[in-house]
């Protein structure tokens, strides 16, 4: 599976990249980006769906850590997933 990344979630790694008070979240969304892009339907990544009027559906993928995740959307090829952006939220 290819990654492929909007400006936004591309930005917020560098940000996370760069802070290193930050390097545990950084660490975790590295692993949770693995995961995804070994088998992006995994159940175990306890993947959430959800409707966007910008995006259409998205899924949100918790890093374990704390209420970070990872919002992602499948294509636009068959073997794509584009990553939307990386936050720390509560759902």
């Amino acid at each position: 599976m290819n990654l492929l990344w909007l400006p936004d979630a591309d930005l917020a790694m560098k940000r996370l990249e760069g802070d290193r008070s930050r390097s545990r979240v950084h660490a975790a969304v590295l692993r949770t980006l693995a995961r995804l892009e070994r088998d992006p339907f995994q159940p175990r990544l306890l993947n959430r769906q959800f409707a966007t009027e910008m995006y259409g559906q998205l899924r949100c993928t918790p890093t374990m850590l704390g209420d970070w995740s990872i919002l992602w959307t499948a294509g636009p090829e068959p073997d794509e997933i584009t990553i939307v952006y990386i936050a720390e939220t509560v759902l």
